[in-house]
Parts: structure tokens; sequence; C-alpha cells
């Protein structure tokens, strides 16, 4: 196809450079883009290939592979426009784009700047080991603020990325109740509030309001009240809205459990608390069968309740 001119701009083209639309094209290639890659940089020097914003922008969409092969076995740079182009394009790319910016940003320091908005992408998005590589290369150009350890919270990839970047915070920045409540809704909450609870303050108190917040929002619902029992300054107390929460819980049965073995249980079972362990879909029998047990008598539930209940 070359050598008929196939591949140029324009069929009589003279020029050596690969048509920058057949290249786009390539990129964008689900199955063969590698292989298309490793052929086009055989050709090198005799060919050129268009690395234009365009192109690089194609070249982070898919592939990965084909991006990483170009960026292993070509010198090229990062035209210095490509940032301006991407800010037009920031809020409809998703994470196999970040990927593939985070490997340009590590492999070409040099020529890709990293803003704020970048960054931040990167630490939700990223897996461990792009972003720790990444960090490495360019921990002088980036600022690992409040709102950066936030999306470290949310990044559902790994349970290691906020104790990576605990560290290199800026001075004067300590564990809030939103990174903790971004915590606790990831999937590897186990791990990251382990890490939070090792550094975060002794004396932070929290309402009820922020409490029932954080264990409806939770993962791993364990977990969280093992942390708010340890963090509770004066203690932790359950109330009838906290015991709503808990029992429509998916953990609800390991947290009662737990509240009980530890505590005691003293709160009254109304109708409230009957109601939201009927709507637990997962373990709602074991959960008023568990309530019957703590009541010790018929659970509070009336004709009328019972009417709209089956509704």
């Amino acid at each position: 196809m070359w050598d008929h001119g196939l591949l140029r701009r324009q069929s009589d083209d003279v020029s050596d450079e690969i048509d920058e639309i057949f290249f786009i094209y390539m990129m964008l290639n689900p199955v063969s883009s590698k292989e298309l890659m490793d052929v086009f940089l055989d050709w090198e020097p005799r060919v050129s290939l268009p690395m234009t914003d365009n192109v690089i922008l194609a070249a982070t969409c898919r592939n990965i592979q084909a991006l990483q092969t170009l960026l292993e076995r070509s010198d090229f740079r990062v035209p210095p426009t490509f940032s301006e182009r991407l800010k037009e394009v920031t809020f409809s790319y998703g994470c196999g784009r970040t990927e593939g910016l985070g490997l340009i940003a590590t492999k070409r320091p040099d020529d890709f700047p990293i803003d704020s908005d970048l960054f931040e992408k990167f630490v939700e998005e990223l897996d461990f080991e792009t972003l720790k590589s990444l960090i490495q290369v360019r921990a002088s150009d980036v600022r690992v603020t409040e709102t950066v350890l936030e999306k470290a919270a949310k990044n559902q990839n790994s349970g290691r990325i906020f104790r990576l970047l605990w560290p290199r915070r800026e001075s004067g920045i300590v564990i809030t109740e939103s990174m903790l409540r971004y915590a606790l809704a990831n999937r590897h909450a186990e791990d990251i509030v382990s890490f939070m609870q090792e550094n975060i303050k002794s004396d932070m108190n929290f309402s009820e309001e922020t409490i029932d917040t954080l264990l409806s929002a939770s993962e791993a619902g364990v977990t969280c009240l093992k942390l708010l029992q340890c963090l509770s300054t004066h203690g932790f107390s359950l109330s009838e809205r906290l015991t709503e929460t808990i029992c429509c819980h998916k953990d609800a049965m390991d947290m009662l459990t737990l509240l009980v073995n530890k505590e005691g249980y003293n709160v009254p079972i109304t109708e409230g608390i009957i109601s939201s362990a009927a709507s637990n879909k997962s373990q709602g029998p074991a959960v008023l069968k568990f309530l019957a047990k703590l009541h010790q008598k018929s659970l509070p539930v009336t004709d009328g309740y019972t009417k709209k209940l089956f509704k």
C-alpha cells in the first residue's frame, strides 16, 4: 500500500509521511494497532510518522500496547500544542485515556506539563504501578493537596494509592471526614482505612449525621464500625437512627454482632428499625430474627404498619 502511494496524504504525494487520518484509524484499531505500529516503526527513518495532537489523542484511546511500543521505540516529541488540545476533551475521556496520558507524562516528562486537574485525574484513575512510576519521574512537578488525597481515597484500582501519596502531602494536611467517607466507600476500604487509622487525629468528633453518612456510604461495614468506635472520643453512642442505617446495610449481621458483643444493645426496637431490617434484600430475614432475639418478645409491628410493609 505504501509503495502504491495509498498511505500518503494524496496518492500522487511524494511525501515520506504517512497520512494522519490513516494513522489515527490505525491507532484506534482494537486488534491490530500494536502489530501495525511495529511495522511502521520498522520503516523508519524511510517513512515519517505524523505525530500530531490528534494522533496522540487517538493513541491514548484504545490499545495502550501500541502507545507503549511507540514510546519505547520512537523518540518523537509531544507537540507543544497538545496540552491545550487536551483541555478540549477533558470531560469526555475515561480511564483508558487516562492510562495512556499517564504513560506519556512518564516517558516524555520534558514535553508534557501536568496541571493540577490532570494530576487529580491520574490519582483517581491510574493503577498503583503506573502512578508510582509517574510520581518517581515527575515528583517535582506535582503537589499533593487535600483534594489530591481525596481522589486517592476514591481510587478503586488499589488500596495503596493513599499510602503512596500521604508522605508527599503538603504541610499541615490531616485526614478529613471527606477522605474517610471516600475511603469507606472504596472496595479496598479495609486497606485504606487501616493506614488512615495509624495517621488520623485521635480527637476527631463525629456528629450523629456524619456517623450515619459514613455508615451508609461504607463498602465495609465492620471496618467502618471499628474505626468509629476507635475514634469516638466520648464512646460510640448507638441511636435509633444509626440502628436503622446498620439494619439495612449489606453487612448488617456482622455489624450488629460486633456492637452487641462489644458494647451491648440498649436501643428500643421500633417500627422504623424493623422497616430498615425488612428492606435489607440480602440479610433481611436474618436481621429480623436477630432483633427478635434481642427484644426477647414479639417485635413491635402494628396492623397498620404490616399493611404498609406489604403494599
